[in-house]
């Protein structure tokens, strides 16, 4: 549907050799040997895997001097890296390019409510909206699906999401749909049975589900090819 820049022309292309634990890569970058930080917690089995190649940000960190921000997927990269998932969404917000979230305005991050720190409050034209991001950057047939492992976080975030709905509060929860060719998304079950029941309890409530499809280029833009992707059929009929 349309690109945006995301890091334009800063992006080390890089093998990786192997996932070292949950926040760090180590990577071949120009035959030298070094390690990158990856922000993403899920077990990513089937980006984060020997001789793929990745897609490198340099960063200021004490140990770290890069961040994994894609992994090659097709003649593409999936945007696994969930901090630049949110500069695009913010990105999109302030810039009016999301329909169903064209009269809000993004008022504060993290906001504290029941027993959890969402992502979002925005105000949409005078009334608040409490929204949950979550990352889906696993490959299910056609599908783009959330999570690839259990996540108690993740769990009782949708749980809020759901009280707070059922309180008469204003949410939303948003999947970015991070890589390439994405026909829909759907939870996945074998990931977490427990988040894809509560997602089906909170889409039968009434709670407004959505998707953003996008992915990452070589050249550092994002291109976000379905600003509405919608929830698989089988699924949403189960």
């Amino acid at each position: 549907m349309f690109s945006t820049p995301l890091y334009p022309s800063a992006l080390k292309e890089a093998l990786i050799i192997r996932r070292v634990n949950r926040f760090t890569v180590e990577v071949k970058l120009k035959d030298k040997i070094s390690y990158a930080h990856n922000t993403n917690t899920g077990r990513l089995l089937e980006y984060l895997v020997p001789g793929r190649r990745c897609l490198l940000k340099s960063i200021k960190g004490k140990k770290l001097k890069y961040r994994v921000i894609g992994v090659e997927d097709d003649d593409a990269y999936a945007l696994i890296d969930t901090y630049s998932q949110t500069q695009v969404f913010e990105k999109m917000v302030s810039e009016n390019m999301i329909p169903w979230l064209s009269n809000c305005m993004l008022i504060g991050r993290h906001p504290k409510i029941l027993n959890s720190r969402l992502d979002y409050l925005m105000d949409c034209g005078g009334s608040n909206l409490y929204i949950e991001v979550k990352s889906a950057v696993l490959r299910n047939g056609l599908a783009a699906s959330y999570p690839d492992c259990p996540s108690t976080r993740g769990r009782r975030h949708i749980r809020d999401i759901i009280q707070l709905f059922e309180r008469g509060f204003n949410v939303k929860i948003i999947f970015i749909a991070a890589l390439p060719k994405a026909n829909c998304f759907k939870p996945y079950r074998q990931g977490d049975p427990v988040i894809d029941d509560l997602l089906k309890t909170a889409l039968k409530k009434g709670v407004d589900i959505r998707a953003i499809a996008m992915f990452l280029r070589r050249d550092g833009y994002v291109k976000v090819y379905n600003i509405d992707l919608p929830l698989c059929d089988e699924w949403v009929k189960s």
